[in-house]
C-alpha cells in the first residue's frame, strides 16, 4: 500500500515538474517573442527615420532648386574653397 502511495506522490511531483518545466519554457518563449517584435520595430522606425531625412534632403534640394540660383552659390563657394584652401 505505501509503495503505491509512494509511487502515486511521485507521478504527481513529475506531472508538476513537467507543468512548471512548460509553463516557464511558454513565458520565455513569449518574453523572446515579444523582444524580437520590439527589435523588429525599432529597425523599422529607424530605416523610416533615415529615408524621412533623406527624402527632406532631396525636398529642400529641390526647393533650392526652383526657387533660387543654388548652382551658382554653389559654384561660388567651391571657388572660395579653393581660394582659402591655397
Amino acid at each position: 500500500m505505501t509503495a503505491t502511495q509512494n509511487h502515486i506522490l511521485e507521478q504527481y511531483r513529475k506531472q508538476d515538474l513537467q507543468f512548471e518545466d512548460t509553463f516557464y519554457n511558454d513565458v520565455r518563449d513569449e518574453e523572446l517573442f515579444f523582444f524580437y517584435f520590439e527589435s523588429i520595430l525599432f529597425y523599422l522606425k529607424l530605416i523610416q527615420s533615415h529615408t524621412f531625412q533623406e527624402k527632406r534632403l532631396e525636398q529642400w534640394k529641390s526647393f533650392l532648386a526652383r526657387t533660387s540660383k543654388y548652382p551658382l552659390l554653389m559654384v561660388r563657394i567651391t571657388k572660395q574653397e579653393k581660394f582659402y584652401s591655397t
